[in-house]
């Protein structure tokens, strides 16, 4: 479903926005995937059952979150490395997406191990 409507859109939008297009198609089709599954993982985990209100969705809920934050504060980090470090070609170019990844993993990761720590 994901990459079907990935090649969709980006044939939609890319020649409207271009590169942006591409970014937006990938973005919404992962999304959309994500909300067919979370509507999937509601029936099977039970028919009828009210995620909003078990102990077992509520567990679900905070690694939804969890994970929301640590994305949230892992952009910030790249965002703040990638405008600071390298140049936008050449070797400044390969350092600047290096030390941005390299952040990135270590800002997600910690932030999870972090998390992971402090839970139990």
């Amino acid at each position: 479903l994901e990459a079907g409507l990935n090649i969709a859109l980006a044939f939609l939008l890319n020649p409207f926005l271009g590169v942006q297009g591409l970014a937006l198609a990938l973005s919404a089709s992962y999304t959309i995937t994500a909300l067919v599954g979370w509507g999937g993982l509601r029936h099977r985990l039970e028919p009828g059952l009210d995620l909003s209100a078990t102990p077992a969705s509520l567990g679900l809920g905070r690694a939804v979150l969890r994970v929301c934050v640590l994305s949230a504060i892992m952009g910030i980090i790249v965002f703040a490395v990638a405008t600071h470090v390298g140049s936008d070609h050449g070797l400044g170019l390969v350092i600047r997406v290096g030390v941005s990844v390299a952040s990135g993993i270590a800002a997600f990761g910690g932030g999870a191990a972090l998390a992971s720590r402090l839970s139990t």
